[in-house]
């Protein structure tokens, strides 16, 4: 009952006599299959979002400091933090491939490097003299100077929905989702064009999104054999939607 929690309708108090009636456990599951439908509809963006990052920013820094090893270099990069994330990817790296440390490349280890790592690298007041004034109008191509400013803000909150929908918490309540799911294709168009194009085919948020609650409903109650009463409880209103 601890994992329908945040799916209980905010209308009923949980210790009432009514509130772990058939109804309310109903609505309560409804919400939690819309919440895994969201999660999934969202997964193509975001994990372009943070893939196009991550080749993006490789191939410009690899070309600016002269190799691909760029980010083990502690003559460049000096906190602490940074180097601690390479040392967790170099061992995530290790054991995935049974490679010697000195046998990894670039290969094997971006792909162990989190989208945190990457924001981190957006920061203009840790990184702009370093690289990032230099970098940026060729990571993100097609931005305006005005969306530069914005990018390491804006991925930061692409990173948030990211570990919420990777994380299986719930975002069936948040009203921005629409917002939030088009700031991530800007984000994409921002570095590639084509990148958006091809993703948009497999993009199915907004159909997903404008299903009606009353679709999940009929799912479970057919899964758990349950037939509404003659008299029904008042029905639960989305309150996603106010």
């Amino acid at each position: 009952m601890d994992r329908l929690k945040p799916y209980l309708s905010k209308t009923q108090p949980e210790d009432s006599a009514h509130g772990e009636g058939p109804e309310h456990l109903i609505e309560a599951y409804s919400r939690y299959l819309w919440n895994i439908a969201l999660c999934e509809a969202l997964y193509p963006v975001l994990q372009t979002a943070e893939v196009t990052l991550r080749n993006t920013m490789h191939r410009e820094l690899a070309r600016q400091f002269g190799g691909e090893d760029w980010f083990t270099r502690t003559d460049i990069f000096h906190h602490p933090k940074h180097h601690d994330q390479v040392k967790q990817a170099q061992t995530k790296a290790i054991d995935k491939t049974k490679k010697h440390e000195y046998d990894l490349d670039a290969c094997d280890l971006l792909p162990e490097l989190s989208l945190g790592f990457w924001v981190a690298l957006l920061d203009q007041t840790k990184y702009g003299r370093l690289f990032l004034n230099r970098a940026l109008s060729k990571i993100f191509p097609n931005a305006t100077p005005a969306q530069r400013d914005q990018v390491h803000r804006r991925y930061g909150e692409i990173r948030n929905l990211r570990n919420r929908v990777f994380h299986h918490e719930p975002i069936w309540h948040w009203n921005d989702l629409e917002s939030r799911h088009n700031q991530v294709l800007d984000a994409i168009t921002w570095m590639n064009k084509p990148a958006r194009r091809l993703i948009q085919q497999q993009d199915r948020f907004d159909e997903v999104r404008r299903t009606e609650l009353a679709v999940y409903r009929d799912h479970v109650r057919k899964a758990v054999g349950y037939i509404q009463p003659t008299e029904p409880s008042r029905d639960i209103r989305d309150e996603s939607e106010g």
